[in-house]
């Protein structure tokens, strides 16, 4: 994995892959126990995972209804 690659040292980018779905669903994260802060409370990767992908959902979705808009033929 990719994220065996990266040290724990930069922490903003170890903490993002251990987030990707594949390394959730590995075994080897019952061992993961790093604390992600998230509106003012500490939850664990795997709780903290679902939630800040549908926060990217949500704001991905209206850049692109903006771009849509913006740039749509015909209009």
């Amino acid at each position: 994995m990719l994220n065996d690659t990266i040290p724990y040292e930069q922490r903003f980018w170890s903490q993002l892959l251990s987030m990707e779905p594949m390394t959730l669903i590995s075994p080897l994260f019952e061992q993961e126990y790093r604390l992600v802060r998230l509106g003012g409370r500490y939850l664990m990767s795997w709780q903290a995972a679902p939630i800040l992908y549908m926060m990217i959902c949500v704001v991905l979705f209206f850049v692109g209804k903006r771009m849509y808009n913006r740039y749509e033929v015909g209009k």
